[in-house]
């Protein structure tokens, strides 16, 4: 049976279950932010396109060749260490993985300390 494919709605789900981390607006598209730090966003004019950070541009790059079916950048974000994820290629647990992640680089000691109580 093939897996559902994520939605956006998804991935708010799992950033909503971690301490500290609010949606709003980040270029005009649904955004997630752990106190005033970015940790992900929808991808304007892509659909289930979501934009998070991947730590150094090392990492980034180790998942663009791991698994370029998922991740990719553009131009745009070249000299950036930031990820594009196809949310139709990823499972729900490499997705959840790949958000925490981003959340722990963002998270202050404590939301950290909250989470791993």
């Amino acid at each position: 049976m093939p897996r559902r494919t994520l939605t956006i709605d998804d991935a708010a789900a799992i950033a909503a279950a971690l301490p500290g981390v609010t949606e709003g607006v980040s270029y005009g598209t649904r955004g997630w932010k752990v106190g005033r730090k970015f940790l992900m966003r929808e991808k304007e004019k892509i659909d289930a396109v979501l934009v998070i950070g991947a730590g150094t541009l090392d990492e980034r790059d180790l998942l663009l060749e791991r698994d370029p079916e998922v991740f990719f950048i553009t131009d745009h974000y070249r000299g950036w260490p930031v990820l594009l994820v196809r949310l139709s290629h990823i499972s729900r647990r490499e997705l959840a993985a790949l958000i925490e992640r981003a959340w722990r680089r963002s998270a202050t000691r404590k939301l950290i300390a909250e989470r791993d109580g």
